[in-house]
């Protein structure tokens, strides 16, 4: 149970950081108009630590089911925390069509993000143990 609890606040934490991440780049490009409140951020962080923590349980085994079943609840939850903050326009097909564009990119920048810092703990990791082989091998 304590590890399951460990593993949660695990992945809620990584989904946090990926979340801001992304958040600070649609801020830096000018995506959000208003300035951001304390709500904004505290409701992106909490969406993204969900997200983190939903990511976390796949075991990708089939990714042809995983990733549609993610894409569905992280496109939910982004569209609860939008209608939370009062920035969806339900009745604006314009606004429908730019989210599902900018929610597409920001997808892939998320999975993009997520790659690239597991393949750096990977090399990492291999690294480490490298050297730790070669130490070994000459005592």
């Amino acid at each position: 149970m304590k590890k399951q609890a460990q593993l949660i606040g695990k992945l809620f934490l990584s989904g946090i950081k990926t979340g801001s991440v992304i958040y600070l780049l649609l801020l830096a490009v000018g995506v959000q108009p208003s300035s951001p409140t304390a709500k904004n951020i505290l409701s992106i962080m909490l969406m993204a630590g969900v997200i983190g923590i939903f990511s976390g349980l796949f075991s990708l085994d089939s990714l042809r089911l995983e990733l549609p079943i993610h894409f569905m609840v992280t496109f939910l939850a982004v569209l609860a925390m939008m209608a939370f903050n009062g920035w969806v326009e339900w009745i604006n097909p314009l606004f429908w069509v730019e989210f599902l564009i900018e929610f597409l990119i920001i997808y892939a920048v998320a999975w993009l993000i997520v790659f690239l810092s597991g393949n750096i703990k990977i090399t990492r990791i291999n690294k480490t143990l490298k050297e730790r082989n070669q130490s070994q091998n000459k005592q």
